[in-house]
């Protein structure tokens, strides 16, 4: 039985699974762009401590990934029938 859970599967897709994997419905894409939002929120409401700068950076670090997965999931999703997202 396949461990659908492990972070080393990775799966096999032809060209055509690939581009038909990127699809999203607009409920999905609604519901990532949402995420997408929140995460630019909060890396916008970061304060920086003074006394603490290494968190502040280790926080943003996160939240930056995170944005750019989100991006990056979204304009592959785009071509097909939603509008691309600008970057942040």
């Amino acid at each position: 039985m396949i461990q659908l859970n492990s972070k080393f599967l990775q799966f096999t897709l032809t060209a055509d699974e690939a581009q038909l994997a990127t699809q999203l419905s607009s409920l999905q894409f609604a519901r990532l762009h949402n995420e997408l939002t929140d995460r630019v929120d909060k890396r916008l409401s970061l304060r920086l401590d003074p006394n603490n700068v290494a968190e502040f950076t280790q926080q943003e670090a996160y939240l930056i990934g995170q944005i750019e997965l989100l991006e990056q999931l979204l304009a592959d999703a785009a071509p097909s029938s939603q509008p691309a997202v600008p970057p942040t």
